[in-house]
C-alpha cells in the first residue's frame, strides 16, 4: 500500500445517504444481539449455550458450501447485468441453482447426523439432543440461504432502507419469539433456532415474491453463461470461505476438543461482548462501502476505485480505532452489567478479540481488490493459509492458556492477513493508505483512554448502567473534540459531506 501523507479528503458520492439508511438497521440488530447474549446467558448454562454455538457454527459452515460462495458472483456481476438489462435471467438462474445445491447439502447433512457418534464429556448434554439440534439446523440453513440471497440483492442494488428494515425485523422478532417459545413451548436452546427459522423464512418469502414481480425472474431454462460466470468466479471462493470459517469460527470446535462445551459458551459470550460496539460501526461502513466501490470500478475504472477504497479505509480507521480502545477499557463494566454470573470472566479475552475484529474489518477493504481484479484463487490461497495458521496457533495456545490462547490466536491470524494483503496490493492494486488519519485516530484515542482511566480511578469507579453510559458519552465527546482540534481531514470531509448533503 502506498503512503499518503496528504491524507484523503474526498468522500465518495452517496456515502452519507447510505450510512444514514444503514444505521438503524445496524444499531437495532447490534442492540438486540447484545440483549440476546444477556438473556441467553441467564436462561441457559454455559454448556447449553455452548451447544447452541456449535450448532450455529455448523450451519454457517454449511452455508459456505450452499450459497456464500455464489454470493461473490452476485455482488461482482449484478451491476453489469443490470446495465445490460438481463437481471431476469441472472437472478432467476442463480435462484434455481442455489435451491438445487441446498437440496444436495441438506441431504448430505441429514445423512451425516444419522451416522454421527459423539461421546459427551462429564456434565454435557447427551448425544441425542445434539443430533436433534443439528437437524433443526438443517431447516435453519434452508431459510438462512434464501434470506442471505434476498438481502444480498437489496444490498448490491443499494436499497439500504429496506435492508435496514429487514435486519431490524429479523433480530427483534427472533429474540422476542425465542423468549416466548422458551417459556411456553420448549425450554431448551432449540427455542432460539425455531424463532430464527420463523422470522428469517418470513422475510425471504415476502421479498422473493417481490423479486419475481419486479424483475420477472426466469428460473428455467438455466443460463449457461450465468452458470459459467458463477462457477468460474464463485467456485474458488469456497476456499476463501473455508479459510474465513477457520479464522473466525473453527476455534469453537478446537475449544470443545481441548476443553469442553462450557468453555465454548464462555468464549462466545466474550466474543459477542467484544464485537458489540464494533458490530454497529463496522457493519454500517462495510455495507456502505462495497456496493459503491464495485459501482465505481465498473463505471469509472481502477484508479477511481482505488481512491474510493482509500477513502473508506480512512473512515474505517476514524471510527474503529477509538471503538476498540473504548471496548477494551469498558469490557469489565459491560460484562458485569449484561452477562450472567457464570459468563462474566469472559471479559478477560476482550482485548484480543476486539483487536482481531479490527483487523478483520480492515481486511475486508483490502481484499475487495482481489474481487475487482477477478483473482479469487489468490484470495483463496491467502485465506486458507491464514486459516491454517489460526488452527495451528489454537492447537498450540489453547492447552497452555485456554480460551485466552484461542483469542490471541485469532488476533495474530487477522493481523497477518492484513499485512500480507497490504503487501500483495502494492503490486496488484495500489491503494494509498491514510497514515495521517491513523496517527490522528491513535493520538485522539490515547488521550480519550488515559482520561477515562483517570476518571474511573478517581471519580467513577463503580459499575452501573448509568456510569457506563456516562463513560461512553464522555469518551465520544472527548475523542471527536480532539480530532476537531487536530483538524483531521477525513473527519472534516465527513462533516462537510453531511453539511452540504453530498450524495
Amino acid at each position: 500500500m502506498k503512503t499518503n501523507s496528504a491524507n484523503l479528503s474526498i468522500i465518495p458520492a452517496g456515502v452519507i445517504k447510505d450510512i444514514l439508511h444503514y444505521t438503524p438497521g445496524q444499531i437495532l440488530p447490534a442492540l438486540c444481539s447484545i440483549i440476546s447474549v444477556a438473556v441467553f446467558t441467564r436462561l441457559f448454562s454455559p454448556a447449553e449455550y455452548g451447544l447452541y454455538v456449535l450448532v450455529i457454527t455448523a450451519v454457517l459452515l454449511a452455508g459456505n458450501l450452499t450459497f456464500d460462495w455464489i454470493a461473490f458472483a452476485v455482488w461482482r456481476y449484478f451491476e453489469r447485468y443490470k446495465i445490460e438489462q438481463k437481471l431476469s435471467v441472472f437472478l432467476g438462474t442463480i435462484s434455481t441453482f442455489v435451491f438445487l445445491i441446498f437440496i444436495i447439502t441438506a441431504s448430505i447433512s441429514y445423512i451425516i447426523t444419522i451416522f454421527l457418534k459423539i461421546t459427551p464429556k462429564a456434565g454435557q448434554v447427551d448425544h441425542g439432543y445434539f443430533i436433534f439440534l443439528l437437524r433443526i439446523g438443517i431447516l435453519l440453513l434452508g431459510v438462512q440461504t434464501g434470506y442471505t440471497f434476498v438481502m444480498l440483492v437489496l444490498r448490491v442494488n443499494r436499497q439500504s432502507f429496506k435492508y435496514g428494515l429487514y435486519s431490524s425485523i429479523k433480530v427483534a422478532g427472533s429474540l422476542t419469539t425465542a423468549i416466548f417459545i422458551f417459556y411456553f413451548i420448549a425450554r431448551g436452546v432449540e427455542s432460539i433456532l425455531w424463532a430464527a427459522i420463523i422470522f428469517i423464512g418470513g422475510i425471504f418469502m415476502v421479498e422473493i415474491f417481490q423479486f419475481i414481480k419486479k424483475w420477472h425472474l426466469q428460473f428455467f431454462p438455466l443460463s449457461g453463461e450465468v452458470l459459467k460466470k458463477v462457477v468460474r468466479f464463485g467456485g474458488p471462493h469456497i476456499g476463501v470461505l473455508i479459510g474465513t470459517w477457520t479464522l473466525s469460527l473453527a476455534d469453537r470446535y478446537l475449544i470443545e476438543y481441548f476443553m469442553d462445551t462450557r468453555a465454548v459458551g464462555i468464549y462466545n459470550a466474550g466474543y459477542q461482548l467484544a464485537s458489540f460496539g464494533l458490530q454497529i460501526i463496522y457493519g454500517i461502513l462495510i455495507l456502505t462501502a462495497v456496493p459503491i466501490i464495485v459501482q465505481t470500478y465498473e463505471k469509472n475504472g481502477p484508479a477511481r476505485a482505488a481512491h474510493a477504497i482509500s477513502s473508506f479505509v480512512g473512515i474505517y480507521l476514524l471510527f474503529l480505532v477509538p471503538a476498540v480502545a473504548g471496548i477494551i477499557l469498558l469490557a469489565k463494566d459491560v460484562a458485569y452489567i449484561l452477562l450472567g454470573e457464570s459468563f462474566r470472566s469472559s471479559f478477560e479475552i476482550v482485548p484480543w478479540i476486539s483487536g482481531g475484529i479490527f483487523f478483520l474489518g480492515l481486511s475486508q477493504y483490502l481484499t475487495v481488490t482481489f474481487q475487482l481484479k477477478e483473482k479469487p484463487y489468490s484470495l483463496a490461497a491467502l485465506m486458507l493459509g491464514t486459516g491454517f495458521l489460526n488452527i495451528m496457533l489454537n492447537i498450540l495456545l489453547i492447552p497452555r492458556w485456554g480460551i485466552a490462547g484461542s483469542a490471541a490466536a485469532t488476533f495474530l491470524s487477522y493481523l497477518l492477513c492484513v499485512l500480507i494483503t497490504g503487501l500483495v496490493n502494492i503490486k496488484m492494486f495500489p491503494v494509498r493508505f491514510p497514515w495521517v488519519t491513523l496517527v490522528n485516530a491513535l493520538v485522539s484515542s490515547l488521550i480519550m483512554y488515559v482520561f477515562l482511566r483517570i476518571m474511573t480511578a478517581y471519580w467513577l469507579g463503580g459499575i452501573s448502567p448509568l456510569v457506563l453510559l456516562w463513560k461512553i458519552a464522555t469518551g465520544v465527546v472527548l475523542y471527536f473534540g480532539v480530532l476537531y482540534l487536530l483538524r483531521e481531514k477525513t473527519f472534516r470531509s465527513l462533516l462537510a459531506a453531511r453539511r452540504n448533503k453530498v450524495e
